[in-house]
């Protein structure tokens, strides 16, 4: 088999959810980075929020895919919600086979209703 077909089999659709309000982002792409890298970025940008910082300290994840030598290619982007169904059931129906990543971007909120 070819590098090159190894590679488009390794693709696969992802989603992050670039905050957990309703008027945030879920971004969808395509990419052949494993699992690992996307929960460490995953990680690191909840952990950036947590440390008080801001949208613009988080790494955007196309570039640090990339420059580590994986594919990446943007296909869409969506609101977390809409009025007419729960963003499961659009997520289902559009991307049936989608790994998703969650940005919290609201770390206070997460830690109050822990309590």
């Amino acid at each position: 088999m070819e590098a090159q077909e190894i590679i488009k089999e390794d693709m696969r659709y992802i989603g992050l959810k670039d905050g957990t309000s309703a008027e945030d982002n879920l971004i969808i792409f395509d990419t052949n980075a494993p699992k690992r890298e996307l929960e460490e970025l995953e990680r690191i940008s909840c952990e950036i929020y947590k440390n008080g910082g801001t949208e613009r300290d988080i790494p955007v994840w196309a570039n640090q895919l990339i420059v580590k030598g994986y594919l990446f290619k943007y296909i869409n982007s969506h609101k977390n919600a809409r009025e007419d169904e729960t963003a499961k059931e659009w997520q289902e129906e559009l991307y049936p086979d989608i790994e998703i990543y969650t940005i919290e971007n609201h770390p206070k909120l997460e830690e109050a209703t822990e309590d």
